[in-house]
């Protein structure tokens, strides 16, 4: 048995589920779905509303374990700490990036295993991108109704996505390690954008900051800020984003899936090369065909 840990926010969760959905298509067997971190963790974390369990917005196709059957795989459950432990025994927890095992060579294990880790590659949804783009709708809700009218409206013309992400990464610790990207960043992917499109541009803009937007973001092309969704309904936002023609993304694991979502064999993305102010490295994190800029 295999059981993918979701966590973290919904950028995460949605690459840990195309993580899960892959394994589940490569092997032919049940794929679980942790969402313990929700209850131990998530309602504690200082970001608790940006870190709520999104995913179960979500048309997903794979159970969810029951809490009996984790805590029969991960010995001595219970902290942080003993979850980040690789307990490399028939039962345990395998963390990515620790546990040095391949996809493929982790597809063939026959022991049960919790997985924990981002998945942050483009080549897991790649692997299963028709069952995602079918998967990853949202379920039918009541008070979409506004969210429905915005999608028309970005349909009809030549919509971009523009997110602007700050939030969290403006603690002095994230603008070491992820940074900012920065207004000239902006100005340049859009200038792309309207040169390979020959079109009048409208921009949408999207951002957990939405007052910074008002004073601060300008651009030659018109724009409407998407601010009615709050940060515990940024499901939406996705899903709007995928609705736009073009994307400028941030350096965000958010953006990169409201882009991706995209279905159209036209599209546009534009996204920031360096995807962490600390300089390490994002091998595979890019589909083929997006602009680095």
């Amino acid at each position: 048995m295999k059981i993918v840990r979701l966590s973290d926010g919904l950028g995460n969760q949605l690459f840990q589920y195309a993580f899960a959905r892959a394994l589940a298509k490569r092997t032919g067997d049940a794929v679980l779905l942790d969402r313990s971190w929700f209850e131990e963790f998530g309602g504690r974390h200082r970001l608790a509303v940006s870190r709520s369990f999104g995913l179960r917005y979500f048309r997903t196709a794979l159970p969810y374990a029951e809490p009996d059957e984790v805590n029969a795989t991960v010995y001595g459950r219970g902290s942080l700490g003993v979850l980040r432990r690789v307990l490399r025994r028939r039962k345990g927890l395998l963390r990515e990036g620790e546990a040095r095992l391949s996809f493929e060579r982790l597809a063939d294990m026959k022991e049960d295993v919790v997985i924990q880790g981002w998945f942050q590659q483009a080549c897991y949804p790649g692997l299963v991108r028709e069952e995602l783009l079918n998967e990853l709708l949202l379920k039918p809700r009541v008070f979409e109704k506004r969210n429905d009218c915005i999608a028309e409206e970005m349909a009809g013309c030549a919509s971009v996505a523009v997110h602007i992400r700050r939030g969290d990464y403006t603690t002095p610790h994230s603008m070491q390690v992820h940074g900012l990207c920065p207004p000239e960043y902006y100005a340049k992917a859009l200038e792309i954008v309207a040169e390979r499109t020959g079109e009048p541009l409208q921009l949408y803009v999207f951002s957990d900051d939405p007052a910074w937007v008002k004073e601060n973001f300008r651009s030659r092309f018109p724009f409407r800020l998407v601010d009615f969704n709050s940060l515990g309904a940024c499901h939406f936002d996705i899903r709007l984003m995928s609705c736009c023609r073009y994307a400028v993304i941030a350096n965000s694991t958010f953006s990169w899936w409201g882009a991706w979502l995209n279905a159209r064999p036209d599209k546009i993305v534009v996204a920031p090369e360096r995807w962490f102010a600390d300089g390490r490295r994002t091998p595979g994190l890019f589909p083929e065909g997006w602009i680095l800029l």
